[in-house]
Order: structure tokens, then C-alpha cells, then sequence
């Protein structure tokens, strides 16, 4: 039994050893190893890179700008840790009894912050190349997505390259790409112009105009629904203020009645469990519960309001700044409760008709709105971008606004984005029935647009008999619908009608990303052409001299 044990203990201890043995030379070679299958495979997304490399080579000015974003983003969250460091040396009570937070906050001058050596940060080209894998793949919070990135021989040869052996984190790569300013992206897009034009795959001559929608980051909204999210919401956030900051918890005793009373009602509503008088009855039913709880919250916001201005004044200013914004909240969405139970008593007990902009339709993105496009049958939750098509299939440009924007009102800014980017005031302009407005018409051919053709009966009115007839016209309106099917190649490949992040200057970040990226690829697919045809020719003329 010893000798058993003993032999045990030794083969356990060889093991160790040989483990060890095998994980320091997998330490020390791995790098080799690695590379020795890491060659840079000829996939879709490697062209890409490839294709934006030369870009940053001909426009290094790029990388200076993410570099500028990334300070503007560090510069911030220093003034925050001066603004404690502050608050320490002045033991808070001689300092903020007098003031309030937010003046001495903007007394420490972004522009004067000096940032000094720290920890390590992303490298601009290394940010470059996620925020094309983002536009490319889909947002990083997705498991799928940080499974690609990991098994991703591209980036983990793209990344050797730079001598980046370990692979960021996830956390640490969306906090990276989201700090690129909309400013740099509109500077990529141009950039991307310039490029085509160099190399003339393009002259911007033609422009195709056309608008879509797209889904935001929130689910199908119902009135009953809104109402019920606010008023959950705003109480969620005062017990957690009450109970982690104040220390006085909140009691509970009302608000678990009455919200399981309000949850029973919205599911009837929203289930059309009720109708005709009945539904009448149980709206009015449901709005005063509703009312009570917003009067109750309101009531112990104000009871909790003097403690919580006595404690906002003994904590870090940067913590304070952050839970202000909660507690302000509180209220906020109690008045938006207030709103909703307005038009939900309009519209189900009084027959009122409500227009969608004057409607709350989502809790997690508020400038949302509902678009309907041609003929939908349903309706999407969302944003309605425009894009300016070239005649060899690149966008030049992208306009998102809040709410269902006309096309009409949306033309003539489109346009002159697209002028000022490419350069080139476009002779033929194309739309559809949606952009024909005599006004629109007057712009363009003021600006020197020579072809003007808008599809549709309205747009028909716009133009004379002869120029409608012309084989020139009736070419422009047959080549129309490809900017259909750029948008469709957008949305199936490129994942564009479905949106990750929410507000509006965010989804039109994420938008021009996947744009950015489907520019790169139309380049690339131009090039291979252009490499297809010249073997084609080569061959053709060596045949003919044989």
C-alpha cells in the first residue's frame, strides 16, 4: 500500500513537471506557433481591412481624430477625479455648503486638463479596426459577436501585426469604439469619397435618393404599457435612493397593492380581454390606480427630498453628479406618466385620435417613433434615415433625424451634405414620388442639376411632356430601384434595419459605421472587377497577337 502510494506521488509530481514544461514553451513559442497558421486569410471582412489600411495611409489625419476623441473621453473622467481630489482637500462642507456641484464642475476648464503618462490605451489603429468589426459583425455586447472576435484569425493577425499580444477585453473595446465622435465618422465617409474618385471608380455625377425604415433597440409599445413602465420605474429608482444612499427605506405596503392591482389591469387592456363599455370601465379603473401611485411616489419624493439634498453635499462630487441624474429622473418619469394617462383617457374612454410624435412609444429610447413606409403592413418602432446613392453604388451620404421626418422637408439637406462631401454638384438626380415638391425641383436646378427625375404622379407634374419621354429620363427612372437594393443589401449583410444602441445620435452612429463599411465593400468589389477585366483584356490581346 506504500509503495502503491508512493508510486502515486510520483507519477502526480511528473505530471506537474511535464505540464509545466508544456505550458513554458507554449509561453514562449505561442507567438510563433500562432503566426505559423495566423497568415492572412481572403475573407470579406480582411479585404476590408486591407482596403481601410491604404485609406489611413493616404489619411492619417483619421487616426489623429480618434486619438482626439479618445483625449476629449480621458480628459473628461480626469476633471471628474479633480473634482473629488477638491472635494477632499476642502472636506466638502467649506466648499459645496454654498455652491452647487455643477459651477465648480464647469469652472474646471476641458480645454486646460493636461492628461500625463498612465495606464496603457488602445492604440487609434487598433480602435480603427473594432469599430470596422462592429459595423461589420454587430455590437460587441452580443456573445456571438465576442466568440467571432476570439476565434478571428483576421484580427489575431491584424493584431500581431501591432504588437498586441493579448486580446482586450470586451468591455474595454466598446468603451474604445464608442468614444470615436460622429465627427470622425462623417471624416471616414469623406475620406471614402475622395478615394473612389482618386481612383475612378465613380464621378458623382448621379445621385439616387431614397429613405427607409429602421427598428429601433425597444419593443412594440402599447399606451397601458408606457404608462405602467414609467410609474414601475420611477419607484424602483426612489426605493433604491432610499434605501442605499438615504438609509431610510421607502414602505411598500401601498405600492405592492396597488401595482399588482395595475399589472392585472394592463394585461386585460393590452390581451383585449375587455371591450366596449367594459374596457371603458377598467381604463378608468386603471387610471386611478395610476393616479394614486404617482401622488403616493411624489409624496415621498418630497418627504425624502431635504435628507437627500443634506447627503448629495457629503459624498464625491462624481458620484453625486451621477445619483442627481437618478433622483431627477424619479420625477421625470412620473410627469411622463402624467402625459401618457392623459391621451390613454383620450384615446380609449373619448375616441380621440393621437398623432404618433405626440405619443410616448418607448421607454429606452425616447426619440423613437413609429414609420411607416409605402406600403408596410406594420408599422416599425424606430428611425427613418435617408441615403444619397452614387451612380456606381456608393453612399456619399446619411441623414437621421428625430421622428417621422418628411421626405420632402429631408431632400435638399441630403443633397447639400452630398455636394459638400464628393465635391461634385450631381447632373442627374433621381427620386421617388415621396421627394416631388416644386420647391425641391427650383433647388436643383438652380444648383446645376440637369436631369431631375422624380417617379410617381406628383413628380410626373414636375416635369414637361418632352423631358418625360426622352430615353434619357426614362433611362434615369429605370436605374432608380437600385438604391432598393442597396438598402436591401444593407439590411440582410450588414444587419441595418435593426438597431443595437438607442438615442438618436447613437443610432446614427451605429448607421454610419455599417454605411463606412459597405462603402469598403462596393470598392472592393469594383477592384476585383477592374482586376477581371484586365486579365480578360490581357489574354484577349495576347491571343490576337498569336
Amino acid at each position: 500500500m506504500i509503495k502503491f502510494l508512493k508510486m502515486t506521488k510520483n507519477l502526480k509530481n511528473n505530471q506537474k513537471n511535464t505540464l509545466n514544461v508544456m505550458t513554458n514553451n507554449t509561453k514562449n513559442n505561442n507567438l510563433e506557433q500562432g503566426l505559423l497558421f495566423l497568415s492572412a486569410p481572403k475573407s470579406d471582412f480582411q479585404t476590408i481591412l486591407n482596403i481601410a489600411t491604404e485609406l489611413l495611409e493616404n489619411n492619417p489625419e483619421i487616426l489623429c481624430l480618434i486619438k482626439k476623441d479618445q483625449d476629449k473621453y480621458s480628459k473628461e473622467k480626469k476633471r471628474l477625479r479633480l473634482l473629488d481630489k477638491r472635494y477632499k482637500q476642502n472636506k466638502a462642507k467649506s466648499l459645496f455648503s454654498d455652491r452647487k456641484i455643477k459651477e465648480i464642475f464647469d469652472e474646471l476648464d476641458i480645454d486646460k486638463i493636461e492628461l500625463k503618462t498612465g495606464r496603457n490605451r488602445m492604440q487609434p489603429m487598433i480602435v480603427f479596426l473594432f469599430f470596422l468589426f462592429r459595423g461589420y459583425h454587430g455590437n460587441f455586447c452580443k456573445r456571438k459577436t465576442i466568440d467571432i472576435i476570439c476565434d478571428s484569425i483576421t484580427i489575431q493577425s491584424w493584431l500581431s501585426k501591432y504588437g498586441i499580444n493579448k486580446l482586450p477585453g470586451a468591455i474595454t473595446i466598446l468603451e474604445n469604439v464608442n468614444m470615436v465622435s460622429n465627427e470622425t465618422r462623417e471624416k471616414i465617409l469623406t475620406a471614402q469619397c475622395e478615394m473612389v474618385l482618386d481612383e475612378g471608380f465613380d464621378d458623382f455625377t448621379t445621385t439616387i435618393v431614397d429613405s427607409t425604415a429602421v427598428a429601433a433597440n425597444t419593443a412594440y409599445p402599447t399606451d397601458v404599457a408606457m404608462l405602467h413602465k414609467h410609474l414601475k420605474r420611477a419607484h424602483r429608482t426612489l426605493e433604491a435612493i432610499s434605501e442605499k444612499i438615504i438609509k431610510a427605506p421607502i414602505s411598500n405596503v401601498y405600492f405592492d397593492k396597488w401595482f399588482k392591482e395595475l399589472n392585472h389591469l394592463v394585461f386585460k387592456l393590452v390581451m383585449n380581454k375587455v371591450k366596449g363599455k367594459k374596457k371603458k370601465k377598467e381604463c378608468r379603473n386603471l387610471l386611478k390606480t395610476a393616479l394614486k401611485i404617482q401622488n403616493r411616489l411624489l409624496k415621498q419624493y418630497e418627504k425624502l427630498k431635504p435628507e437627500f439634498d443634506r447627503i448629495l453635499a457629503e459624498i464625491p462630487p462624481s458620484q453625486a453628479i451621477r445619483i442627481e441624474k437618478k433622483w431627477k429622473d424619479i420625477k421625470g418619469n412620473v410627469e411622463t406618466s402624467r402625459y401618457i394617462a392623459e391621451y390613454t383617457e383620450g384615446s380609449i374612454i373619448h375616441k380621440k385620435k393621437y398623432k404618433a410624435a405626440d405619443k410616448i412609444l418607448s421607454i429606452s429610447d425616447s426619440n423613437a417613433t413609429f414609420i411607416k413606409k409605402g406600403t408596410m403592413r406594420h408599422c416599425v418602432v424606430g428611425y427613418k434615415p435617408q441615403l444619397a446613392r452614387s451612380g456606381n453604388g456608393f453612399i456619399t451620404a446619411m441623414q437621421v433625424e428625430e421622428g417621422n421626418t418628411s421626405d420632402i422637408k429631408a431632400l435638399i439637406p441630403l443633397l447639400k451634405q452630398d455636394f459638400r462631401r464628393t465635391g461634385i454638384i450631381s447632373e442627374i438626380v433621381s427620386t421617388d414620388d415621396g421627394y416631388s415638391w416644386e420647391y425641391n425641383m427650383k433647388w436643383l436646378k438652380r444648383v446645376g442639376s440637369k436631369v431631375i427625375s422624380m417617379n410617381g404622379i406628383n413628380g410626373r407634374r414636375l416635369i414637361s411632356d418632352e423631358d418625360w419621354e426622352s430615353e434619357l429620363y426614362k433611362l434615369v427612372r429605370a436605374e432608380r430601384s437600385v438604391v432598393e437594393g442597396l438598402i436591401s443589401t444593407l439590411k440582410l449583410v450588414l444587419d441595418f434595419g435593426q438597431l443595437s444602441r438607442r438615442g438618436t445620435e447613437n443610432a446614427r452612429a451605429e448607421m454610419l459605421e455599417k454605411v463606412i463599411v459597405q462603402n469598403f465593400r462596393r470598392l472592393a468589389a469594383l477592384r476585383y472587377r477592374k482586376i477581371e477585366k484586365d486579365k480578360k483584356n490581357t489574354l484577349c490581346r495576347a491571343h490576337n497577337a498569336a
